[in-house]
């Protein structure tokens, strides 16, 4: 039996997820299938590969984590959560869940209709964000749950935290949009430094913070 790899591992969530969104309600055969791929990218420690590039570099300091990849308890749940990476430092875990980047995938395209109203158009924060996930749908859903592992540690070390002249720190304003835009830089140089893939280039991304910091 040839070795199981992410790509591989990858187009089955891909094709499960086209069954799991059909229709109103997901089956539990197809729940038990999700479940079945997981524990496979578990045993094939798919988990351990994707925490030695992803995770360990962007982790707090002294943060010391096992990952896997999620698996819902049948009996009790029928559905997948939303969140696509779940950080627990207190239990030491980190759990990913690949189905939460096509509902991502769908707040991006929620995202290019919010352009078009005049209510986001009143917020240059929230404008600015949902511009920036319009941009983000470029990326295929396995680059976006790349960046959104990157993002969650980059979240967790608080990294858009600034300290008032009291020195008391608090979060800058639009520190969801910052985050993810730092997530999307370091994702860009490790592709760069590990496929020789220019992110800006092969998917038309054109989004310099440059264009957007003013205001900030």
């Amino acid at each position: 039996m040839a070795k199981k790899t992410l790509d591989a591992t990858w187009k089955q969530f891909e094709r499960v997820a086209d069954k799991y969104f059909t229709g109103k309600k997901p089956s539990k055969k197809i729940i038990d299938r999700i479940n079945r791929y997981a524990e496979a990218a578990n045993k094939a420690k798919i988990n351990n590969a994707l925490q030695t590039v992803l995770i360990d570099p962007y982790l707090p300091e002294n943060v010391k984590v096992s990952t896997h990849f999620y698996m819902t308890d049948m009996d009790n749940a029928t559905e997948f959560p939303e969140w696509i990476v779940r950080c627990d430092f207190e239990n030491e875990t980190v759990d990913l869940n690949p189905i939460g980047v096509f509902l991502f995938l769908e707040r991006c395209e929620e995202a290019e209709k919010l352009l078009k109203t005049r209510e986001i158009k009143r917020s240059f924060i929230k404008y600015r964000y949902n511009a920036f996930l319009t941009e983000l749908k470029k990326l295929p859903p396995k680059l976006i749950f790349f960046l959104i592992i990157i993002f969650r540690c980059a979240d967790a070390r608080k990294i858009t935290e600034v300290e008032k002249k009291n020195g008391e720190m608090v979060e800058a304003e639009g520190r969801r949009y910052l985050t993810l835009l730092s997530a999307l830089k370091e994702l860009e140089s490790l592709m760069l430094d590990t496929k020789g893939l220019n992110l800006r280039q092969e998917y038309a991304i054109s989004w310099y913070e440059s264009d957007w910091i003013v205001g900030e």
